[in-house]
């Protein structure tokens, strides 16, 4: 009787260390896939930054041209986390990453031919109109990181990753098109 009371004591023990393992491990990637999409964020607030500077000089160009290598710096290097993570979540991210790349390039050269603002006025006056059409990969990568989180999430991958592919697919055939 001791015997099995020691067993179940033991197994009990496991059990608890393994849930709070699993519990910590889906901490620090949730975590790791919240830096990453706010990595996105930062790189689609670069427009902004670059349209509503308050000078046109060396040091504020310098600046903001360090930011957005920074930026476009931490992306990359949370493709290559997420690529150790899941190559399923590493494939959603890589094509939100390049699509909101593609928009952003031109926001901010657009940004860049508007003048710095004279006032606190112009600050508030237009929205420049940086769109970022890129809500399908979006919502493909929140749902790849959500099922990643998942206990079960490992045998969601195969689903997961046709659906990544079916997008990329769309979006490609849509750029074939013409339509962005």
């Amino acid at each position: 009787m001791a015997l099995l009371t020691a067993a179940v004591a033991a197994l009990a023990t496991v059990l608890g260390y393994l849930a709070n393992q699993y519990a910590s491990r889906r901490a620090q990637r949730r975590d790791l896939f919240a830096e990453a999409l706010a990595a996105v964020r930062a790189y689609q607030d670069l427009p902004y930054r670059v349209r509503w500077r308050a000078r046109s000089d060396a040091e504020t160009r310098a600046a903001l041209g360090e930011l957005t290598y920074t930026t476009l710096e931490r992306m990359q290097n949370f493709r290559a986390l997420l690529e150790l993570e899941s190559r399923t979540v590493a494939m959603a991210y890589t094509d939100l990453v390049r699509e909101t790349r593609r928009l952003g390039g031109p926001f901010r050269q657009s940004a860049w031919r508007a003048s710095p603002a004279e006032s606190d006025e112009q600050f508030d006056q237009e929205d420049p109109g940086y769109r970022y059409e890129n809500q399908p990969e979006l919502d493909l990568c929140l749902m790849a990181m959500q099922r990643e989180l998942r206990p079960y999430g490992p045998f969601l991958r195969g689903a997961t990753r046709r659906r990544v592919l079916a997008q990329r697919r769309r979006r490609e055939a849509r750029s074939l098109a013409g339509q962005g």
